[in-house]
């Protein structure tokens, strides 16, 4: 099997075992500058002489802006079921509104409404 230095070299195949093989591309950190710069088909000067425009537009049409591609938003809602969906945050929210029913429901000389509020607000203050 013999080795491959550029792309196009690679997409070809080479024979092992009377079978074709098909060679993976080296990733392009393992290239040379010049297997780059024969890959893409540039000069070895380019970083002096820059692209000409009609070679700028044609890899613009070709291979697109530079650009990253943005990572959908998420939604008030989609964050809200995001802390939600976890067991330990349900069951912090079911104790809090256990709190707070407890406001209305056991007089406050039992359960001092202070602590029933106290409660909320830290559990609501972890959730958050």
């Amino acid at each position: 099997m013999t080795v491959c230095k550029t792309f196009q070299q690679q997409k070809a195949f080479t024979m092992a075992d009377d079978k074709p093989v098909a060679v993976d591309p080296a990733p392009w950190h393992t290239m040379t500058k010049e297997a780059v710069f024969e890959e893409l088909g540039i000069s070895s000067d380019i970083r002096k002489t820059g692209l000409s425009s009609e070679e700028a537009a044609e890899r613009l049409e070709k291979f697109g802006e530079n650009k990253l591609t943005e990572k959908e938003k998420e939604t008030l809602l989609q964050k809200i079921w995001n802390q939600v969906n976890n067991i330990l945050v349900l069951i912090l929210v079911i104790v809090a509104v256990i709190s707070f029913v407890t406001i209305f429901v056991i007089p406050p000389d039992v359960n001092p409404i202070y602590t029933s509020v106290i409660q909320i607000i830290i559990i609501l203050g972890v959730i958050v």
